[in-house]
């Protein structure tokens, strides 16, 4: 049995495992090569992005554009139809 602070005593089955008994699980770092890039000066806010965006990432709203990056699967196709050229494909740092 264990003591706790308060004097009471704890069944040791209650307890959190030792480190050696618990499993770790590895972390991916998921790193994009490539990203949707959006210039908020030229945007015309149309929606057009919003209406062909497969995974539904981006909100248009009253004075800006947002888009959820961790949604996003930079396919493009938003890219392909913004009459203004304020969205792109840009590759990141590796």
């Amino acid at each position: 049995m264990a003591t706790l602070y308060d004097g009471s005593q704890v069944i040791p089955s209650f307890l959190p495992p030792p480190i050696s008994q618990t499993f770790l699980i590895p972390i991916a770092i998921y790193y994009r090569e490539k990203m949707v890039e959006l210039e908020y000066d030229k945007c015309m806010l149309c929606g057009g992005c919003v209406a062909v965006c497969p995974a539904d990432c981006i909100t248009v709203y009253e004075a800006w554009v947002d888009i959820d990056y961790d949604e996003c699967t930079d396919c493009g196709s938003c890219v392909k139809l913004c009459p203004v050229g304020a969205m792109s494909i840009v590759k990141t740092k590796s």
